[in-house]
């Protein structure tokens, strides 16, 4: 079983035989949005995720062991976490799940719309 959390930015944590701050310790580099190291949290190994969401709004979350499928479906996963927590926070709902709630609605609304309009702008000749 593994579990993706969202962690403090001000966690102390173990990576690459450094013991620091999660926010010293992993960094983005420069263009980057996304960035994943290994690394230990109270004794146990873990993964460590760090998602720029906006210029001014950077997530950090924690993962247990994963193969790497579940790597990349859990990156994947943390970048969308992400983006519906800042939606939440901007839209001021009360929690992230709403905000998780409201996109996958505006998803399927724009997938539903742009398959009727394609099938409505073209006519078959015979």
């Amino acid at each position: 079983m593994f579990l993706l959390i969202k962690i403090a930015r001000n966690r102390v944590v173990e990576i690459n035989g450094q013991k620091g701050q999660l926010q010293k310790l992993l960094r983005l580099v420069k263009n980057s949005k996304s960035a994943m190291v290994t690394g230990s949290f109270c004794g146990t190994q873990c993964y460590f995720y760090v998602c720029k969401v906006k210029p001014d709004c950077t997530s950090y979350f924690i993962c247990s062991d994963l193969s790497e499928k579940q790597l990349l479906h859990e990156s994947y996963a943390m970048h969308a976490y992400a983006v519906a927590s800042v939606f939440a926070r901007n839209e001021r709902l009360k929690s992230v799940d709403h905000a998780v709630n409201i996109l996958q609605d505006l998803k399927t609304n724009y997938i539903t719309s742009s398959k009727s309009l394609l099938n409505e702008s073209f006519t078959w000749v015979a």
